[in-house]
């Protein structure tokens, strides 16, 4: 998505501002592909100091994940505030732009990354799968007792709470 800069390179120091309402491209990052199906909203202000833009706003959308603990497939609201400066001239760590258009998309899936969690949980009280069965335990025991064979770190300690020494 790009935000037309023309009036603002007019009006040094005058703020201006942008809504946009609509599709965004697939964030990619680690191996993960995070899309917003439902579209995003982006709402920024923006204003040229003589050499670069500042633009600052917020963003909103959903993108599909699965729970860390039990694979369950949920929408994660992504709601994030952004301040970033775009140069003609960028030095490390500075966004680029040229003409009279700044290009967002970069930037804001930047920062849609930079808000994620590590990992994403269906509640915080989510109990998993079990590791021997695959058995959804937020539904229930599952009745099984898994084994530990001598290659699973927890086995010396597994071994002390059945001979009850612990």
């Amino acid at each position: 998505m790009k935000i037309d800069i023309a009036d603002a390179l007019q009006s040094e120091g005058e703020a201006f501002a942008a809504r946009y309402t609509g599709p965004m491209p697939p964030v990619d990052y680690a191996g993960e592909s995070y899309a917003f199906p439902n579209g995003v909203q982006v709402e920024a202000e923006y204003l040229f100091d003589g050499q670069g833009v500042t633009i600052t706003g917020t963003f909103a959308g959903e993108t599909p994940v699965e729970c860390a603990r039990c694979l369950k497939p949920l929408m994660h609201p992504v709601s994030l505030r952004f301040a970033e400066y775009f140069s003609r001239q960028p030095e490390e760590g500075m966004y680029a732009f040229s003409g009279e258009e700044v290009e967002l998309d970069t930037m804001l899936g930047d920062n849609v990354v930079l808000s994620l969690p590590m990992r994403f949980l269906c509640g915080q009280d989510c109990k998993g799968l079990c590791p021997a069965c695959g058995h959804d335990l937020n539904k229930g025991a599952c009745g099984c007792k898994p084994e530990l064979d001598e290659s699973h770190p927890f086995y010396g300690l597994s071994k002390l709470q059945d001979d009850e020494e612990v």
